[in-house]
């Protein structure tokens, strides 16, 4: 049973210290007021915004605190209509529409900054937490993956305090599950937020009107004291016995575990099992097993065979035919299976002897102590990465080498500062410290940025970081001066680029010369032809467009083409003929009239009416607009993604362009919609039109400002969920049923021919509405049964919870 949402609301309000906040601001007012000589109700009219701020803030804060606990929107905002703060300040009904409305609008924004605000911090979290529970499995077998899951989630949400959705984008970002486990991962673990959300919120002891709010009340107490903010086994052990004391029958004391604790409701328990446990006595009994829902244990064997065979497979796809081999690479991937093995918290007894019996590396070693050389190697790794990660951000001051040294920085603080920065852009980076490509990109940032860098110095870092580690002793190839190599390397890629650098600045300065183009921001190896082809490709296409004349285009084109003399005249024409393929397509886009609408449409007419509207607005057409479009194609679901891609390469004046490839489409286009799409979609879940009170009188008319609105927030093509969200809020916003359908048959864009459409949106919605408010109907009803019930102490307390809890409650409820 969740506390009231309106006493949560004040209960988080409180917190706020509101009161004390208005106070203060009024009396520095009515002190400005005096020093100035002006009536002290005059100037309070004049700054009256600065006390409505800080309602404001108070209740943006609150409200979507109350979304982030788990109330859903409707409740909240139906809540917060009857609630805003800023009635207890003024009684103007104008000012109360005007202000109730301005905050509404600003829940979606503040939802979306918090949880960007909140998404690097929670990925450090995580491994964080997953870095200390680890440890505490050290000894647990590694059947239990959703309750491990699930306490980390946990730990996430309740002591951490992060949001819901910030959660569940750091388990997609950081973990390979997929998202049909996450989603359901995450719903259970907001059932455990729930309940600890209750727990803080029950009423003393005394005041108990049922078996719930003793265990609640008695839990409150129990973590007060402990000063901890979750439970566990042994906490709700000593609840138990509190329970008992207060000679609170068995059948109560099991159906409030099975209800109201946090424990008996985490994923992967199965709860009746667990409360079977606590209510048998055994303090003895194991925390981490009993109740737990036991997933199949992967043999160590069968792990160890597989993380092989995914080496050898990975290997073999990359050319390399004999595989994972001892006596050539062995060492090197049974160091990592091992860590791996580690780290899925197997026994030192079970790796030793899975090693021994299926490593022919073991059996080929000359010395014996092979297989504990190769655990000590994976111990050293997973040490060391740690070291890395667990590192606090390392904050360099301006200045060289030299300078940050003297400063009494080492080098390694300055090698770990520039990988922190990495990981900040690229958290997954985090779980392959050990490739080889992250000492070289590492080596190159540092001499790029610190070209004073001592070399030795950096030879040290190197030879202690997690690659070099797993190479020690391997005998592979790079294993040989292999910290040199890094060094060298990442000198020689700094001298090339800096020669390449030049070149460009070099065909920069010419063009700047030759003609004023506007360069576009493309991509690409320097050292490629791509590069130079599609600038000279550019400003051939401005020279085109201004009838020059074609000779004096190619000279044009032959001075500044990076290209080998005896392939001039090639690329010359290869640039003219696609410039003119660019200006026919260009020519097509100005001349198409848009027709039709969306989905009822050819992929093809889509296109052209959506580059034709863009080129309108803008008066040119540019590399962004492709993506844009074909995030909407794949949105709209009736075009086959092989449709899509023909159109855009046969149409598209950029696909056209010189210098563009084959590619341009699934390198550049394809990717960069999807990535579009997967945005969008993320601000629709969260997204929930404001339910204004300054509303329109005619439905219709409220119907097309919300979804104007839609529209202007979420930049996808409207939908019918859309519309469902809009219904929805309309019945809050109390018109009737009839007229919401009746708006959405005249208005949406979705209707089409369907009979019936709005009245299947409105109830819909409607009925979504009712779901979730029918267990809050429930919980109001068993708490009014117990309104009466004022409880004293423990002996008053023991008969008159046992006689009004047997004559009261209701099977199963809560």
């Amino acid at each position: 049973m969740m506390e009231s949402l309106t006493h949560a609301y004040l209960r988080l309000i409180d917190k706020l210290e509101v009161n004390d906040k208005v106070a203060n601001c009024k009396a520095a007012l009515l002190h400005q007021a005096q020093s100035r000589n002006i009536k002290p109700e005059e100037y309070m009219a004049q700054h009256r915004e600065d006390i409505v701020k800080i309602y404001k803030q108070a209740d943006l804060s609150v409200i979507c605190d109350l979304m982030d606990i788990g109330y859903s929107w409707r409740e909240v905002m139906e809540n917060y209509a009857n609630n805003p703060m800023i009635i207890n300040e003024y009684d103007d009904a104008a000012l109360i529409k005007q202000y109730t409305d301005e905050v509404i609008e600003l829940v979606n924004a503040e939802r979306r900054k918090r949880s960007k605000t909140d998404f690097v911090e929670a990925s450090d979290a995580f491994e964080r937490i997953k870095k200390n529970l680890s440890k505490k499995y050290m000894d647990d077998d590694n059947s239990f993956s959703e309750y491990h899951d699930g306490e980390i989630v946990v730990s996430m949400l309740v002591n951490e305090g992060y949001p819901e959705k910030t959660v569940a984008d750091v388990l997609m970002k950081n973990t390979e599950h997929d998202e049909i486990y996450i989603k359901s991962l995450m719903e259970k673990c907001m059932v455990v937020k729930r309940a600890y959300s209750d727990i803080q919120a029950a009423p003393p002891l005394a005041k108990a009107r049922n078996e719930f709010d003793v265990y609640r009340s008695l839990a409150k107490e129990h973590m007060a004291k402990l000063g901890i903010k979750t439970l566990s086994y042994s906490d709700d052990m000593a609840i138990f016995e509190q329970l008992k004391a207060i000679k609170l029958p068995d059948k109560f004391i099991r159906t409030a575990m099975l209800k109201a604790s946090p424990v008996a409701n985490e994923p992967g328990r199965k709860n009746e099992a667990y409360v079977e446990a606590v209510l048998s006595g055994d303090s003895n009994h194991s925390e981490f097993s009993d109740g737990l829902a036991r997933q199949p244990v992967v043999d160590v064997e069968q792990e160890y065979k597989a993380l092989i065979e995914i080496y050898n497979s990975k290997l073999k796809k990359k050319g390399i035919t004999d595989g994972v081999k001892e006596g050539i690479n062995r060492v090197y991937f049974d160091t990592l299976a091992v860590k791996e093995l580690f780290n899925k918290h197997y026994s030192e007894a079970d790796i030793v002897r899975v090693l021994k019996e299926f490593s022919p590396e073991d059996a080929a070693r000359s010395f014996p102590g092979y297989t504990l050389w190769v655990m000590t190697k994976a111990r050293k790794l997973i040490e060391k990465e740690e070291y890395i990660l667990s590192k606090p951000p390392i904050i360099l001051p301006e200045g060289s080498y030299s300078e940050v040294i003297a400063q009494g920085f080492a080098p390694k603080d300055i090698i770990i500062s520039l990988l922190q920065k990495r990981l900040e852009l690229n958290p997954s980076m985090r779980h392959v410290l050990h490739k080889n490509f992250v000492d070289k990109d590492l080596a190159e940032s540092a001499l790029s940025r610190y070209p004073d860098f001592d070399l030795d110095a950096m030879r040290g870092v190197f030879a202690n970081f997690p690659r070099a580690i797993i190479l020690s002793g391997s005998k592979m190839a790079e294993e040989k001066n292999y910290v040199e190599n890094v060094v060298e390397t990442a000198k020689k890629r700094i001298d090339k680029q800096k020669e390449t650098n030049k070149e460009s600045e070099q065909l920069k300065e010419a063009f700047r010369q030759k003609q004023d183009v506007l360069h576009q921001g493309v991509t690409g190896e320097t050292a490629s032809m791509k590069m130079p082809i599609y600038h000279v490709g550019r400003a051939a296409l401005s020279m085109m467009q201004n009838n020059t004349d074609e000779m004096v285009l190619r000279k044009m084109i032959i001075s500044n083409v990076d290209a080998p003399e005896d392939q001039m005249e090639a690329i010359t024409n290869s640039i003219i003929k696609k410039n003119r393929e660019v200006l026919n397509r260009m020519k097509i886009v100005e001349e198409h009239i848009p027709s039709g609408q969306d989905k009822s449409v050819s992929a093809r007419i889509f296109y052209l009416n959506r580059l034709a509207l863009q080129h309108e607005l803008r008066k040119s057409i540019n590399a962004s607009m492709d993506p844009e479009i074909v995030k909407d194609m794949l949105a709209a679901k009736v075009y086959k993604k092989t449709e899509i891609k023909d159109v855009v390469q046969e149409l598209s004046p950029i696909a056209a362009q010189p210098g563009r490839g084959s590619d341009y489409y699934m390198e550049y286009v394809y990717p960069t919609a999807v990535s579009l799409l997967r945005t969008e979609k993320e601000k629709l879940k969260t997204y929930h039109p404001s339910p204004r009170q300054q509303k329109e009188e005619n439905a219709d008319r409220e119907y097309e400002y919300h979804k104007q609105q839609i529209l202007e927030a979420i930049a996808l093509p409207f939908e019918t969920a859309m519309d469902v969200l809009i219904a929805e809020t309309m019945l809050l916003q109390g018109y009737p049923e009839y007229e919401i359908a009746g708006a959405l048959d005249e208005c949406s864009p979705c209707r089409e021919n369907q009979e019936n459409y709005g009245l299947s949106v409105t109830k819909n919605a409607a009925s979504k509405s009712i779901v979730e408010e029918r267990e809050t109907i429930v919980e109001t009803t068993i708490e009014n049964t117990y309104e009466d019930n004022s409880l004293v102490n423990s002996r008053v307390l023991s008969r008159n919870v046992t006689e009004n809890i047997r004559s009261t409650v209701v099977e199963g409820g809560s």
